[in-house]
């Protein structure tokens, strides 16, 4: 009987002292990690605003390729949400709250588990040089009692820094676009005619015929709908290779 009050009380002070201890653990949280990867930012910027993309690098995707995803809304802008169920992650979701262009990308994380309260995500992207930009991407949050005594143990800037050496590899691989792709050109000509004449003509104001015609030279099929009127709705219209017409 002595020794099973022994267990009893020991079992006891395990469970207690935790609980005690986890008062004075503050529940406040935050973990980070950066990384340059060696390609223009708005090259990185296109590739990290997409949630799905995460599934390609970050740790804790792909520590479990069988969990289960669902996506609501439109990848890559404010409002899409990613959620998970997984056996070793448990549920949560994603969802992507704001949006600099090629600057940052910001979202909420929900980790159903332990709680409802949002923790916030972030991707930034900064230029170091022309072919060189700055990545962090972290999280900050609040661990509910007692959960926050994890706090003392757990430390993610390591998985944040694995996750970004993954998305370096992945970015640095990818083709650039080439220079003769981002160059401008630009055509010069000289038309013996008016001014008036040639901006009509262009239009299609007279004529709607007139600018199917120049336009067919680029874009056979091409031609608007509506009029050229101050306020007024006009809509450019073109046949693809299937003859199907879109714009």
């Amino acid at each position: 009987m002595k020794t099973l009050k022994k267990i009893l009380i020991v079992i006891l002070i395990l469970i207690v002292i935790p609980l005690i201890v986890a008062l004075f653990v503050p529940k406040k949280y935050k973990s980070s990690g950066e990384i340059v990867i060696n390609k223009p930012q708005k090259e990185v910027f296109e590739y990290i605003r997409y949630v799905k993309n995460q599934d390609n690098f970050g740790v804790w995707q792909l520590s479990d390729l069988n969990m289960t995803k669902t996506a609501e809304g439109t990848d890559g802008t404010v409002g899409f949400r990613y959620s998970w169920d997984s056996e070793t992650l448990g549920k949560g979701a994603q969802v992507i709250t704001r949006i600099v262009e090629n600057e940052r990308m910001e979202s909420d994380l929900f980790f159903y588990d332990f709680g409802d309260e949002p923790n916030k995500s972030y991707i930034t992207v900064g230029e170091k040089s022309p072919n060189e930009t700055l990545v962090k991407w972290g999280i900050s949050g609040k661990s509910p009692y007692p959960f926050n005594l994890m706090n003392l143990f757990m430390n993610m800037d390591k998985d944040f820094d694995k996750g970004l050496r993954n998305l370096k590899e992945i970015v640095e691989k990818q083709p650039s676009p080439t220079a003769a792709a981002r160059k401008r050109v630009q055509f010069k000509t000289e038309i013996k005619a008016p001014a008036e004449k040639v901006y009509r003509t262009m239009l299609g104001l007279d004529d709607k015929t007139t600018y199917e015609h120049w336009t067919s030279l680029f874009h056979p099929g091409s031609t608007f709908e509506g009029t050229w009127e101050k306020g007024s709705k006009i809509l450019f219209i073109g046949t693809d290779e299937n003859g199907k017409k879109g714009g």
